[in-house]
């Protein structure tokens, strides 16, 4: 009796202790709010509860339920000691803890269920908590830094009080051991318990410290300066740009000066007067003590500097100033403001009238000069407010307003409208408005800026200019010579009537046609354009010529040609004065023609000059005398012209002789070869004219000779040619161009490759031969190479005549011309188009080898079997990964070996070898060996042949086939497998229950912390940085919702996982059936996920056909197959694009509803789709798949009696069909 005496005393000392530190901690936590405090709590308030069931028990009031309590409160008080320790230093409890945990919570469960003594139950926990106090103990020690004292103490007693928890065994087998364990226990909890509050309030101290330096360190680096006053407006705190602003030593404000301190000695350093000391005192402290929370305080300096200042109260009655240093910003300011005063000068200045107003017309600023065009206005028309108050009528405002927001939306920014209004005394005004569009800062139009301009005036000359017209029109006509006025091309503008007399045309018959068609003949046709286009070029032009009346009569007319504008410029119009000077044209003929005159001239001519009747000589001057290399023109007088003529050359000439007896008043231009008794072969070219020699119509013929001419354009058009020639056979495209870019010449290639003639070409740059993009690419490489002179090479692409685009290789080199200048760049082109198709080709083939080989190799090395390859040498070419098993080698030592060799460690004597067999009559072999392990091997040989059908290698397969000799011990594990799937629905009941106490208490721990933000946030405001479980609480405060949710996720996990099991290990039962409309269930579950939905598509579509018949079956497992069915769909789509459909209908065919899933998403392998219904299978085990959802979708279809089908591609997503056939008419109404 007195031993349980003072057992209970010990165990009420005890419990009274451990209920202190409960109440110490949850204080601790109400006032930090910190994780690891709440599980501290958690973990005394565990142990009180295990003291108290021990004292019940000993007292004798609880029983075994008393020793069960005591063990799960045990239990749990050292899984939160672990929790609130790891969470203390910053570290994760490893799982390991918690499934032991969960292990001894399920043995303390089965030995109260199989009614065993509590002892039982009590050893495997007290040691597993005996352990879990001595790991936390070395936690701690293992992230104790150096002089962290109070964690290592505590660590220690850790590790000291959870070896006292292994002395349980001792308690029961000497009793009077039990008083003093208990009191010793009561000893440790306190001595850990004070530990962990030294070492807690050791680890803040630390934080504050450090939160000092850095806001001292953030203080000093901004850029505003920074006083801290206490409630006695003394100095306690400055910060670096506070002594650099107020010129002041750090030393004196180091003795913590009153404010007034601080401002007397700012006015003796002069910033202030000294004469307002007191007055500026008396000012700083009236703003200091306002109950303001912020108030505003200006300092203008002596020395020019203006400083602004703020004041905020502090929590305690303190104020912390801050100043900053406006001085440039107010002569920013200031020099605004000027320049919009001189902005505003200046446009009052302006004569026209400046206005900008709303896209509704109405102003909102005008100058001076607009309101004086509103004064001029007539009373009617005045209004001020609006811009189409200038125009008078409603009708022209309503024009145009709609005109200006008409050229606003076609995108016009800019535009001109003229106003009209009448003044006072009722003459018309016309205002011309030049506008542009006003943007607001975000870029909207919202109105017009414009300039409004007096132009009545000029709108009257223009009404002037017009009638002063119509008078030159009418002298026009009365002149009484020809007046006409053309085009620059010659086409006939204005004909007077003086020019239908001369020349028969009325205006009507020549408006808009060629001149020279109805006023002269075809000999004068080029004189005139040489005169229209001097005249187009600014001069005045005089010249006499013969013109054609209408009835076909020659005129000898004198034509004035001048240009309608001014010298100096283009002239767009000429006009023509004709005169007809028929009459005195003929006088001036006949002196013309004088006979001593013209014997002169063409005696002392240069030129060539002989007379001809019918081809015989009458007349030769001394150049033609030497032309045909006589010693004077009376040996040549009388001969027959042919007979000095190239033979070649006589033919054309008596034609020519021939016609011109039929017509004299024929010109001719020949060229001829004269072969003068020399002999030297005289190039000349000849115009014929008709002249009168003695009387008689004779045929005169100046000549020129060109002998040295031709010759030389000979032999540079042979030169020309040759190199023509020869670029024309370089199959390469080659062209070159001038300094500006102009092709000068190609070759036939470049021609046919552009599928342009070589004409099309020559003269024009790449703007006129390629597209813009492409044409400027060329133009950007030569002026780069005219530049930099030199040779350029480069790729590009460049458009065939087939309107494809191939890829070229430019080379472009600079020529010089004689004087040494650049004249332009020769180039030639080269089409890799197919070169680079061929090196694409091949890096791709060579990436596909290398990816089939790497496949084959990977897939060879997957199969399990042995599989190699042998030479005739009996030597080891290519093995496998599971050869190395066989032979018990390594791959290095595999590669070359001998047969002989490697049969002595395989399955096979050296002289029993089927790759030999196999080599010596070149069949293959099938048999099976045995191994010394006991394993038996199946054993393929095959012949491998060239083309040659020589045998050049054996393939040799070794397949392990032990199991199919232990089919037998498969079916038992089959049996095994099943009665191990009831046993997992046991074991997914059990899991249930801590996964919803997870469930139920993440809620209440995540809204608890979301309400001690507000506090947590005040306190971070008010105390700096600060840290909670070791981490900081800026990081905590994002880290700790997303730990809570991915403990939560888990948590639903698990929950998920057990269903699944439960449902995989659930039996059929055909009672819970009954009829079910199928579209109800789709849309219930389309319902159930549209959260998902949502995350997952932008593009669902659900088509459900009503009426559909019903089908015999349980809603809820067909609504789980749904679920799961759009669920996966969701998982499979990698964008919110990709398009997933659900539909249902009825196929008569049969008499089925059908469910179709469609999705967009990333498709099923083609190796995976036979595998897709097995239990366990997934291809997503490493976000959280189990691969159960189809399987269990798979047989809650079939013991419906209907089918899913999947037909999938890794390209074009996935359809899943489920059949399922619809209720008996019978059943139906039954």
């Amino acid at each position: 009796m007195p031993i349980i005496t003072a057992l209970q005393t010990a165990i009420a000392a005890a419990l009274l202790s451990s209920v202190l530190l409960v109440l110490v901690f949850a204080l601790l936590y109400r006032q930090y709010r910190e994780r690891h405090m709440l599980f501290w709590t958690c973990s005394w308030l565990c142990l009180s509860l295990r003291l108290g069931s021990d004292f019940l028990r000993q007292a004798g009031g609880a029983g075994e339920l008393a020793g069960h309590l005591s063990q799960g409160s045990a239990l749990l008080a050292g899984i939160f000691l672990l929790l609130g320790t790891a969470e203390f230093i910053g570290t994760k409890v490893s799982r390991v803890w918690l499934a032991i945990a969960l292990a001894s919570l399920g043995w303390d469960v089965l030995v109260h269920l199989s009614a065993q003594p509590v002892t039982w139950a009590c050893l495997p926990i007290f040691t597993f908590y005996g352990a879990m106090t001595i790991w936390t103990g070395w936690l701690l020690l293992q992230a104790s830094r150096k002089g962290a004292w109070a964690q290592q103490v505590t660590g220690w007693l850790l590790v000291l009080w959870g070896m006292h928890k292994l002395d349980y065994p001792l308690r029961w087998s000497y009793p009077d051991f039990a008083p003093f364990a208990f009191l010793l226990g009561a000893f440790f909890a306190l001595a850990v318990a004070l530990g962990m509050l030294l070492t807690y309030f050791h680890k803040v101290r630390q934080l504050l410290h450090r939160g000092q330096d850095l806001l001292q360190s953030v203080l000093d680096h901004t850029d505003n300066a920074v006083m801290a006053l206490d409630a006695e407006f003394r100095v306690v705190f400055v910060n670096r740009r506070y002594l650099e602003l107020w010129q002041l030593d750090e030393g004196f404000l180091g003795q913590g000066p009153s404010i007034g301190a601080v401002i007397e000695e700012l006015c003796r350093r002069g910033l202030y007067p000294e004469t307002q000391v007191e007055e500026l005192v008396a000012r700083r402290m009236a703003q200091l003590a306002s109950p303001l929370e912020r108030t505003s305080i200006e300092t203008p300096r002596l020395d020019g500097v203006v400083v602004e200042g703020f004041a905020a109260r502090l929590p305690g009655g303190g104020v912390l100033l801050t100043f900053r240093d406006v001085t440039a910003q107010q002569r920013a300011e200031g020099a605004l403001q000027r320049s919009r005063e001189h902005l505003h000068a200046l446009v009052e200045t302006v004569p026209h009238g400046i206005f900008e107003c709303d896209l509704q017309g109405g102003v909102a600023f005008a100058n001076e000069a607009y309101f004086k065009m509103q004064d001029q206005l007539s009373p009617g028309g005045r209004g001020g407010s609006s811009l189409f108050d200038l125009i008078g009528d409603e009708e022209s405002r309503d024009q145009a307003r709609q005109s200006m927001d008409r050229q606003l939306k076609e995108g016009r920014e800019q535009g001109v409208e003229l106003l009209r209004n009448r003044d006072r005394n009722g003459r018309t005004l016309w205002r011309q408005v030049d506008w542009t569009v006003r943007r607001s800062p975000a870029g909207a139009v919202n109105g017009y800026i414009g300039v409004v301009t007096d132009v009545t005036a000029q709108h009257q000359a223009e009404v002037q200019i017009r009638a002063a017209n119509a008078q030159l029109r009418q002298l026009f006509h009365a002149a009484p010579m020809a007046i006409v006025t053309l085009d620059h091309a010659g086409q006939i503008l204005l004909w007077n009537q003086a020019a239908e007399t001369i020349f028969g045309w009325d205006e009507a018959a020549v408006a808009g046609q060629h001149f020279p068609q109805f006023g002269l003949p075809p000999s004068e046709q080029e004189p005139f354009a040489i005169l229209l286009r001097r005249a187009c070029a600014g001069d005045i032009v005089r010249r006499d010529l013969v013109g054609v009346h209408r009835d076909g009569r020659q005129l000898d007319i004198t034509m004035v040609v001048g240009p309608l504008q001014g010298r100096r410029e283009p002239a767009a119009e000429v006009v023509l004065v004709v005169d007809d000077i028929s009459e005195r044209k003929r006088v001036e003929s006949a002196l013309r023609h004088s006979e001593e005159t013209y014997r002169s001239l063409v005696e002392k001519t240069p030129v060539a000059v002989f007379v001809h009747i019918d081809g015989y000589l009458v007349y030769l001057n001394p150049a033609a005398v030497g032309l045909f290399g006589a010693a004077s023109a009376a040996e040549l007088e009388g001969q027959a012209i042919a007979d000095y003529l190239d033979a070649a050359d006589q033919p054309g000439f008596t034609v020519a002789v021939e016609g011109a007896q039929h017509d004299m008043a024929q010109t001719s231009r020949l060229k001829l070869r004269i072969r003068p008794s020399s002999g030297t072969v005289r190039e000349v070219e000849a115009t014929f004219l008709e002249v009168e020699y003695s009387g008689c119509m004779a045929r005169m013929a100046l000549c020129l000779d060109v002998t040295e001419r031709n010759h030389a354009e000979r032999e540079l058009r042979s030169q020309a040619e040759f190199m023509q020639t020869v670029l024309d056979t370089i199959p390469a495209p080659i062209f070159y161009k001038d300094a500006a870019g102009r092709y000068l010449g190609c070759n036939h290639a470049f021609a046919a490759f552009l599928g342009r003639g070589r004409e099309e070409i020559v003269g024009r740059d790449v703007y006129a031969l390629a597209p813009p993009k492409l044409a400027a690419i060329y133009h950007e490489a030569d002026a780069k190479l005219l530049r930099q002179g030199g040779t350029q090479v480069y790729e590009t692409e460049v458009e065939a005549a087939s309107g494809e685009r191939r890829a070229i290789l430019f080379t472009k080199a600079v020529f010089q011309q004689k004087d040494g200048t650049v004249g332009g760049l020769v180039g030639t082109m080269l089409d890799i188009s197919e070169r680079k198709r061929v090196e694409d080709e091949l890096t791709k083939s060579e990436a596909r080898f290398r990816q089939l080989s790497h496949e084959f190799e990977t897939i060879f090395d997957g199969i399990p079997d042995s599989l190699t390859v042998w030479s005739p040498e009996m030597r080891l070419v290519w093995a496998n990964r599971a050869t190395q098993e066989f032979y018990r080698q390594p791959a290095s030592q595999l590669d070359g070996a001998d047969c002989a060799m490697l049969c002595r460690r395989g399955c096979g004597a050296a002289g029993d070898c089927e790759v030999h067999r196999c080599f010596a009559t070149g069949h293959g072999e099938d048999l099976v060996r045995t191994t010394a392990d006991g394993r038996s091997w199946g054993i393929k040989t095959f012949p491998l042949r060239d083309e040659g059908g020589r045998q050049v290698r054996v393939i040799r397969l070794a397949s392990d086939i032990s199991e199919r000799v232990r089919l037998r011990e498969e079916a038992a594990r089959a049996s095994h497998l099943a009665a191990l799937g009831e046993l997992a629905a046991g074991v997914a009941h059990e899991i249930n229950n801590p996964t919803g106490l997870i469930l139920l208490d993440l809620p209440i721990i995540r809204d608890a912390f979301r309400d001690c933000l507000p506090l947590l946030e005040a306190h971070q405001r008010s105390q700096g940085e600060f840290t909670l479980g070791g981490l900081e609480y800026s990081r905590l405060r994002d880290e700790l919702p997303l730990l809570l949710a991915e403990v939560l996720d888990g948590a639903q996990r698990i929950k998920q996982i057990v269903e699944e099991l439960k449902d995989f290990s659930r039996p059929f039962d055909a009672r819970q059936f009954g009829p079910v409309d199928l579209g109800e269930v789709v849309r219930k579950a389309v319902h159930l996920v549209g959260n998902q939905l949502k995350q997952a598509t932008d593009r669902f579509e659900l088509h459900c056909d009503t009426p559909l018949p019903p089908c015999h079956g349980n809603a809820q497992r067909l609504e789980q197959v749904v679920i799961n069915l759009i669920l996966n769909a969701c998982q499979a789509l990698p964008e919110r694009n990709r398009a997933l459909q659900v539909a249902v209908r009825h196929q008569r065919e049969g008499g089925f509803n059908i469910i179709e899933v469609r999705d967009e998403g990333v498709g099923i392998r083609p190796e995976h789709l036979a595998q897709v219904t097995d239990p366990f299978f997934t291809t997503r085990r490493q976000v959280g798949g189990t691969g159960l959802g189809l399987s269990v979708s798979t047989r809650i279809i079939e013991e419906h009696g209907g089918t899913l089908h999947f037909a999938s591609s890794p390209e074009g997503g996935t359809v899943v069909t489920v059949a399922l056939p619809v209720l008996a008419r019978e059943v139906m109404h039954g």
